[in-house]
């Protein structure tokens, strides 16, 4: 495994949103979710659909899996259910789980609700749901975050590209 830092460049219509519940938690004015020694996995930006952005990274180059809320890796799709202002991501190659969900959310209302991620299959131990949200051996559940950069700053991760 190589610690170098990755080379990434953001997208600049990522806007993040002002308050997101994600995975019964609050996080107010939080820029990422997670950051890897300057990697950046996932991005989830503000719009009238929410703007995913989902990165692997495989010998320490980024591989843009979800672009703007498109799938651009085989076997990711997404689902956009407008009429239930819902959206989630589903892979079928990245790895072999049971469960092939990646993310679900719902929009509907002003504050956008994270009821589902599952991080494990891009190597990152973060998984959670409407319950409460999991990073290692962590729970959080019904926690305020805020005014900060990033969630959880991770110094190791398993490659599994």
């Amino acid at each position: 495994m190589n610690d170098q830092n990755i080379n990434q460049t953001l997208p600049q219509e990522y806007k993040q949103y002002p308050i997101v519940t994600f995975c019964s938690n609050t996080l107010n004015n939080l820029k990422y979710l997670i950051e890897d020694k300057g990697f950046i996995p996932f991005l989830l930006g503000n719009g009238e659909v929410p703007r995913l952005w989902i990165y692997a990274k495989q010998d320490n180059n980024p591989i843009v899996l979800v672009r703007d809320s498109v799938a651009i890796f085989p076997g990711i799709k997404i689902n956009i259910f407008n009429k239930e202002k819902r959206i989630s991501i589903e892979h079928s190659q990245i790895l072999s789980v049971e469960n092939n969900k990646i993310f679900e959310m719902d929009f509907a209302s002003q504050v956008p609700v994270v009821t589902f991620i599952d991080l494990r299959t891009l190597g990152y131990n973060l998984y959670g749901d409407s319950n409460g949200l999991k990073i290692g051996n962590t729970s959080y559940q019904s926690k305020t975050f805020e005014n900060i950069t990033t969630l959880f700053k991770i110094t190791t991760i398993t490659e599994k590209f």
